[in-house]
Order: C-alpha cells, then structure tokens, then sequence
C-alpha cells in the first residue's frame, strides 16, 4: 500500500461528500465545475425529454452526463486529501475525458448531417477506446502519486498523452466534417 502523506504537513483539510473541502483553493472551482456541470445535466434533460426516442437528443444528454460525472470527479481530485481516492478518480477520468470528445463528434455528425452515421465511422470513432480497455488499469495511465510536493496530483502515464492526441484528431475531423459541409452548401 501507498504511504498517505500527513495531511498536517501539508495543510490538508479533510473532505467531506467528497467534493466540500478546504483543499479547493478557491471559490471559483466549485462555480467552474458544479454550475456547467448542472446547467449540462438540465439542458441535456430537458432536450431528451423534448423527443426522448430520437438519436440526436440522446447523445446530447449521453454527453451532458458524460460531461457531469467529470466535472464531479475532477472536483473530487480537487478536495479529497485522500491519495487512493485521487489515484482512482484520475485513473477512471481517462474514460470520461475521452466519451465526452466521441459523443460530440458523434452529435456532431447526426446533427448535421440530420442522419445516422455509417457503421464505419462508428468504428472509427470507438476504435480509440481499445487501448484504454487493455491499458487503464496499468501504469501506463498513471505511473504513481507524486509524494514530492502538496499538490495531491497523480503521475498521469503515456495514455493520458495518447487520449489527448486522440481528442485533437476528433476536433480535427469535427472542423474538417464541417468545412466540406459548409464546402458543399455554397
């Protein structure tokens, strides 16, 4: 087991529902996380609810959720001032980073193309995940906890650098979809 680090000597408050905390610096992290997280889950609602059988108003509120539960784990990383709590929100965040670029770049597509996308695209977009199903649980997402400073920060890994690159291409391919489609009205 991981040596915790005496929350004294670092000035760590305990945390309590996981995300009230002295550990979050600032005020302005919970009005950055806990209102678009909220205001995401009530618009995401209220559009499913508007035509909850349409593909269009799932996904959205697919990526509202996706977009609410990383907001609420990344103000846990923030509060707790416990490491195997920050060990495994970070390491199971690498999930939720990724469904919110996937869902979008499939909102994206059944928006503007008003239709579903084809079963090669799909593939396309979920082959990313293959990875993250063999190596999340490993130490390439995260290598350790960093002991060395009060920071309560968790040593992310090789995949968190693929993720990042795999989110740059799927803005990319949003921006290159919607260029050729602008491309093509005119």
């Amino acid at each position: 087991m991981a040596p915790i680090l005496d929350p004294a000597f670092c000035e760590w408050g305990s945390s309590q529902f996981l995300i009230i905390s002295t550990n979050v610096f600032a005020d302005y992290i919970y009005y950055s996380h806990v209102l678009p997280a909220v205001a995401a889950l009530v618009l995401g609602f209220f559009v499913w609810l508007r035509s909850p059988r349409s593909k269009l108003n799932i996904t959205f509120f697919a990526v509202a959720v996706f977009f609410g539960v990383w907001s609420f784990f990344d103000l846990i990383l923030w509060a707790t001032e416990k490491t195997p709590y920050t060990m495994f929100f970070w390491s199971v965040q690498i999930y939720f980073d990724l469904l919110i670029y996937a869902g979008m770049l499939y909102f994206f597509y059944l928006f503007v193309d008003q239709k579903d996308v084809s079963l090669t695209k799909k593939i396309l977009m979920a082959l990313p995940f293959v990875p993250l199903l063999f190596f999340a649980h490993t130490e390439y997402n995260l290598i350790g906890f960093d002991y060395s400073n009060c920071d309560r920060e968790a040593l992310e890994g090789p995949l968190w650098q693929y993720v990042y690159l795999v989110e740059v291409g799927y803005v990319i391919w949003m921006a290159l979809v919607g260029m050729e489609r602008i491309r093509r009205v005119r």
